[in-house]
């Protein structure tokens, strides 16, 4: 590991070095108390290629460590008591003195390594200045410590808060899936597995595949059926473009039921919204109108006005591609009446669009007809007639209104101080995965910068 030179540390007497085989890893051997014939130790791990953190002098990294222990004494004893109690007195690891040890207790991810450059003393007072309060430091040579009670991930959110418009997207999400591996989190795990996933399902959706599965798995294992639903949305979304259709169609379905079963109302909204939008970009427009219906309540029940007008406009759109124009025009104009009361900036350029839509939609509009229930519910397939442009409505939810809206307020941005306020909001929130928001899906760094922008649940 770079700036760890253990040979250097003059490390204390006892402490042994497991070789590593040249994985990037540090792992010590620290003895702690002896008690009822058993001494104990602690094994302490750094993480692959941990990353190094440094200030003022002090170089640290996060470490995990596990109890382990080893019979004092040995022989023909232990050998009966295994035998007695049903267990191999010499299964275990290997300890780099050649003694056996069995694993006695969890693996505690709250720990760091901590050392200083050369010829720097370690004074725990210097320590204290990185990390205050109960943080317990266990000296383990000259100038290396253990350092426990940590928040494992706190070097890596302080990195995430400040504002490093420099960084490429994926390798943002990749420092978020080291940390978590680092830290033992399984859930920050999956989630960067996924954000990086659909980083990369742009240009090589082949390369999603992996990550999607294994994020998927995860959130199984943690019995998380709001974060399954989400990932089986992405992977929806990423075997449609390699022309796995069947398989897309078992990915989408699966998030559809797994929707139904949600009670946090957040959550459901937040896989609803996105599985309506991928049916309709897939060309599924009237299982779309369905799914963005059962939306509309999750959005209703959350009180957010603003939020069930981009959604009653997303639900236009599915109309317009249906080949219901009537029902486009009701729902545009409903969308547009609540952008307008909730006073949103947008509002002025959403009913421009629904204009264009309008004139163009009443030279050939059919006449109005009752809603199709087997189209609403999508179990039919709807009607190939479209009158006016349907992507009038889906060019509205690009970038371009975004852009309008910036132009509206005179391009002014937000101050740096301002923006960081913002971005350390959105990193305490539960509904953020580092890299963006889950109820609006927008990538954080770039949204906190525009003024006009807020927050979905309303934190700033």
């Amino acid at each position: 590991m770079a700036n760890l030179d253990l040979a250097a540390l003059g490390l204390n007497s006892g402490v042994l070095v497991e070789l590593s085989w040249n994985d990037g890893r540090v792992v010590l051997w620290t003895p702690l108390a002896s008690d009822a014939g058993f001494q104990y130790w602690d094994r302490v791990s750094t993480a692959h290629r941990g990353k190094v953190h440094a200030q003022d002098g002090i170089h640290w990294t996060a470490a995990t460590a596990t109890l382990a222990r080893r019979r004092s004494s040995g022989g023909a004893f232990v050998r009966l008591l295994g035998k007695l109690t049903g267990r191999d007195a010499d299964a275990g690891w290997v300890m780099p003195d050649g003694a056996t040890v069995e694993r006695c207790g969890e693996r505690r991810s709250d720990l760091a390594l901590v050392w200083t450059a050369a010829d720097e003393t370690l004074a725990e007072e210097r320590l204290r200045g990185l990390w205050p309060g109960d943080v317990q430091f266990r000296r383990l040579g000259e100038r290396l410590a253990l350092a426990s009670g940590i928040d494992p991930g706190a070097a890596a959110a302080a990195e995430r808060t400040h504002v490093n418009e420099a960084e490429e997207p994926a390798a943002t999400a990749v420092r978020l899936l080291e940390s978590a591996r680092t830290a033992g989190d399984r859930r920050a795990e999956a989630t960067a597995l996924a954000d990086l996933a659909m980083l990369w399902a742009k240009d090589e959706p082949q390369k999603a595949v992996t990550p999607l599965f294994e994020a998927l798995a995860l959130r199984r294992a943690l019995g998380d059926r709001g974060g399954e639903a989400e990932v089986q949305v992405d992977l929806g979304r990423v075997l449609k473009a390699l022309g796995r259709a069947d398989e897309s169609r078992s990915a989408l379905e699966a998030a559809s039921a797994l929707a139904e079963g949600l009670t946090d109302a957040f959550a459901r909204l937040a896989v609803l919204e996105r599985l309506g939008d991928v049916l309709l970009k897939q060309g599924d427009p009237a299982t779309a109108t369905a799914v963005l219906a059962r939306a509309r309540k999750s959005v209703q029940a959350i009180g957010d006005r603003r939020h069930e007008a981009r959604l009653l406009w997303l639900q236009a759109a599915a109309w317009a591609e249906s080949g219901r124009p009537d029902l486009a025009l009701t729902t545009a104009e409903e969308s547009t009446s609540l952008l307008r009361a909730s006073g949103a900036a947008e509002a002025d350029w959403y009913a421009a669009q629904l204009q264009r839509y309008r004139s163009e939609a009443l030279g050939s509009a059919p006449a109005t007809r009752p809603i199709d229930a087997g189209v609403a519910m999508g179990l039919a397939e709807p009607s190939t007639h479209v009158a006016g442009d349907p992507g009038i409505f889906r060019m509205a939810l690009s970038a371009s209104r975004a852009m309008a809206t910036f132009l509206g307020t005179g391009m002014k941005t937000t101050t740096v101080e301002e923006q960081r306020v913002r971005i350390a909001t959105c990193q305490s929130c539960v509904h953020h995965t580092g890299l963006r928001c889950r109820i609006c899906g927008c990538f954080t760094s770039p949204k906190t910068a525009l003024p006009h922008e807020r927050c979905p649940i309303g934190r700033w």
